[in-house]
């Protein structure tokens, strides 16, 4: 007879996994609070380029760099539980770890996440894609370790771009330029990259939009001038919305940044990084 009304029991593959690296930004007065708090538990200082301390804490799994420009990188695989247990009571006051969905709701909302990479002849080729999600879907990605690309191995790269592509509902879409393509776009005159990337994102998200139209969608912006929007508008999709992604924050750009780095992988793979132009 089948067990009713039992629960069924939750597994560590059911749990979100944790985050193993973390970004905040501080003011003077926080960061020398994080630095008493290092010194006074007997973390171990370490030297890292451009920052105001760095430390080691090996019984709590973290690595702690903070940097002159008010940056603080944590990572390890402690990660989370210092950042809930010490730095948003002790330093920040702030409760913002896990709280996504209540300070940032239109994080989960249906949107484009767009994304790039490379650069042309001698770092391979140039990439822009494009991911359109749901809540749903965004959700299925995290508990799946979607996150930044470049903190996922090559291998993982590849299983997390078939899950991606494969969730019901999700459109994704790349423009991809070649290393030759790239030299002659590049030979043309008055020719820049950014007005190269910025045509590749607009065409991404134009045959992303056609499959899935969205009201808004979030840009990695690579450029202080609004280019890839006035792409977008010689394209006619001027009324779409677009927020730039920042620090720590919007969760597809990463998604696009996962299809991205895998069309790319595929690609250096195929021509083996060929430089053409010389």
């Amino acid at each position: 007879m089948a067990n009713r009304g039992v629960p069924k029991k939750t597994t560590d593959d059911d749990a979100p996994k944790k985050i193993a690296s973390y970004t905040v930004k501080l003011d003077d007065a926080q960061m020398e609070k994080l630095r008493a708090i290092c010194e006074a538990r007997h973390f171990t200082p370490f030297e890292v380029a451009y920052t105001r301390f760095a430390f080691k804490a090996e019984h709590l799994k973290i690595n702690l760099s903070a940097y002159t420009s008010g940056k603080v990188v944590i990572a390890g695989k402690g990660t989370e539980d210092f950042v809930r247990d010490t730095l948003e009571p002790e330093v920040t006051g702030a409760p913002k770890l896990g709280y996504d969905e209540v300070l940032h709701p239109e994080w989960f909302e249906s949107h484009a996440g767009l994304d790039e990479s490379g650069k042309g002849d001698f770092f391979g080729p140039v990439i822009a894609a494009t991911v359109i999600a749901d809540k749903p879907a965004i959700d299925a990605w995290r508990k799946a370790g979607v996150q930044d690309s470049k903190k996922i191995t090559e291998a993982r790269i590849f299983e997390l771009d078939k899950i991606i592509r494969e969730t019901p509902g999700v459109v994704a879409r790349t423009c991809f330029c070649g290393m030759p393509k790239y030299n002659e776009l590049m030979s043309r005159p008055r020719a820049n990259l950014n007005s190269l990337l910025a045509w590749q994102h607009a065409t991404a998200l134009t045959q992303a939009l056609a499959a899935k139209p969205v009201t808004w969608g979030l840009l990695d912006q690579f450029s202080e001038q609004p280019l890839v929007q006035r792409e977008l508008a010689r394209k006619k999709r001027d009324g779409l919305r677009t927020e730039n992604a920042h620090e720590g924050g919007r969760r597809s750009g990463r998604r696009g940044g996962v299809g991205r780095r895998a069309r790319g992988i595929r690609a250096a793979d195929e021509s083996a990084f060929t430089r053409v132009r010389r």
